[in-house]
């Protein structure tokens, strides 16, 4: 690298010299009834300038500099940004699945985001006998989740999980969490092994009068936010 760079500039300097003899002048220049001095002396300041550029930018590279046009490393890229996260505002329909990033109050595991494949499997209604003191009518929307990254456990459906009767937003009842045929579970264990699944199961509730439960809804109220029309939808 040393050797070229000395090379280049003396084929720099001996070029500047023999432009500073007026050896440099073209034909085209002559035709056109430039003065000769003058000419000379406008190639003679082009050729210092280039050559100082060039070995400019030799030292520079001598020196273990960067070319300046050469691109800087580009920016890191935020946490979870590989995992293919479904994107606020979708509509699936029932059997497909979502990968969702979890609240962001809750904690990661070792700095990865928490994150998890959604998937509502069905949506119908249940035997009103299997409840006391209910009124309305009641749904079951059962749920497959499993592991992606970081901690499912920090997955609670009753927060998240909503459901539609028409306009109107419903959350599923607290209790009872576990009714014949449908039971609201999650992981016990903190981190459980990626890949992990789970099925589960949340119930809602329409009113008397109210609409048919007609969708499933992820809203977190922040990435996945209903009342900003981005809540991943289950139709």
């Amino acid at each position: 690298m040393v050797d070229e760079g000395g090379s280049t500039a003396r084929r720099i300097a001996e070029h500047c010299l023999q432009v500073s003899s007026g050896l440099g002048l073209t034909d085209e220049q002559v035709e056109t009834g430039l003065d000769r001095p003058a000419a000379k002396a406008a190639r003679v300041r082009r050729c210092h300038q280039a050559a100082g550029t060039v070995l400019a930018l030799l030292a520079l590279v001598a020196c273990g500099g960067k070319d300046p046009q050469t691109p800087g490393p580009s920016a890191p890229t935020e946490p979870g940004a590989s995992l293919g996260l479904t994107a606020p505002g979708t509509v699936l329909d029932i059997g497909e699945t979502a990968r969702i990033p979890l609240e962001e109050r809750t904690a990661a595991s070792d700095g990865e985001p928490n994150v998890i494949d959604l998937t509502v499997t069905s949506v119908a209604r249940a035997d009103p006998s299997l409840f006391d003191d209910i009124p309305g009518t009641p749904y079951f929307a059962r749920l497959t989740f499993t592991a992606v990254s970081g901690d499912a456990q920090r997955f609670f459906p009753a927060d998240v999980v909503v459901g539609w009767s028409g306009d109107t937003q419903l959350r599923p009842i607290a209790s009872p969490a576990i009714v014949d045929g449908c039971a609201r579970v999650g992981f016990t264990a903190p981190e459980p092994p990626l890949g992990s699944s789970m099925d589960t199961c949340v119930t809602f509730v329409v009113e008397p009068g109210g609409a048919p439960l007609d969708r499933i809804g992820y809203d977190d109220n922040d990435t996945y936010d209903d009342q900003e029309g981005t809540a991943v939808e289950w139709r």
